[in-house]
Formats: C-alpha cells, sequence, structure tokens
C-alpha cells in the first residue's frame, strides 16, 4: 500500500526554503546588532577619554595659577592654541602639536572684558588678572581632525604671583 501524504514525514522544498530565510534572517539581525553596539561602545569609551583630558587641561591651568601666574599663565599669548604635554618634571604648554594617546588637547587663553560695573562683559576694559581657558581635545587625523569636546573655565590670578 502507498502511504497517503498526511502521513508522510519529511520536510518539502518550500518549508526548508523558508526555514532557511528565517535563519538567515534572524543572525543578519543579530550581526547588524552586534555592530551596532560595538560602534556605540567605541564611541562611549573614546567620549570618555576626551572627557577626562579635558578634564586634566582645566586642573593643569589651575596648577599653573598657583604655581605661578606670571612666569605660566601670563606668558602665554592670548588668541594662540597651545598643546599641552608633561617633560617629566612639569607640564609645559607648546606650539608644536603633540598627542595624547591619539587625541589633540589644544588651550587657547582669551581676554576678559569688564564692564564699568566689573561685570565680565564683551565690551570694556581688559582685566589683566582673568583669562578664559577653551580647551578643546580632537582627534589626532591631520587630514580632517574631528572635534569630540570642549569646555570653557574662567582663571583668576587670585594668589597675585
Amino acid at each position: 500500500m502507498i502511504p497517503s501524504r498526511s502521513t508522510y514525514d519529511g520536510f518539502s522544498l518550500v518549508e526548508v526554503v523558508v526555514g532557511a530565510g528565517i535563519v538567515a534572517l534572524v543572525v543578519t539581525a543579530i550581526a547588524t546588532a552586534w555592530t551596532f553596539y560595538e560602534k556605540l561602545a567605541s564611541q562611549s569609551a573614546r567620549q570618555a577619554q576626551a572627557d577626562l583630558l579635558v578634564e586634566e587641561g582645566a586642573e593643569i591651568v589651575q596648577y599653573w595659577r598657583d604655581k605661578s601666574w606670571d612666569n605660566t599663565i601670563g606668558i602665554l599669548t592670548t588668541g594662540t592654541a597651545y598643546y599641552l604635554y608633561w617633560d617629566g618634571i612639569d607640564y609645559k604648554a607648546t606650539t608644536s602639536p603633540t598627542t595624547s594617546n591619539g587625541y589633540l588637547r589644544t588651550i587657547v587663553f582669551s581676554d576678559v572684558q569688564r564692564d564699568g560695573s566689573d561685570n565680565i562683559s564683551t565690551t570694556g576694559t581688559t582685566d589683566t588678572n582673568t583669562r578664559l581657558a577653551t580647551i578643546t581635545v580632537t582627534t589626532n587625523s591631520t587630514s580632517s581632525p574631528a572635534m569630540i569636546m570642549q569646555a570653557q573655565t574662567l582663571v583668576h590670578d587670585m594668589f597675585a604671583n
């Protein structure tokens, strides 16, 4: 006797193709999600490193202020981009690009203006005892550096040194 179609044990070609399609779709979705996760994790690590470099830059500015305004911040030209580096003894500023773990960190000091009421203003008299420090971290790419993070802080010659 020939078995009927309902009792046949096995898969038809259509079922195999549909099953393979579903498996391929799931594998593609997982690979896409993994790639997206890797990209986000890399960006998060890069952002965290840049954040720490900006914070360290602000701390170096405070250190310079405490050490000697006249011999550190006071001698730097406003509007000039300076790169920070550790020479083994102290932090230094240079106009030659120096990298820190693949990043370029610059500090630009700007004059601060005060109005007649001694408030910070866009116009007025230059406050020689205050500077605005803009700290920027960019990728170390010579063709097109991309800014990752930037912060500003005011620094005052509070110790008159």
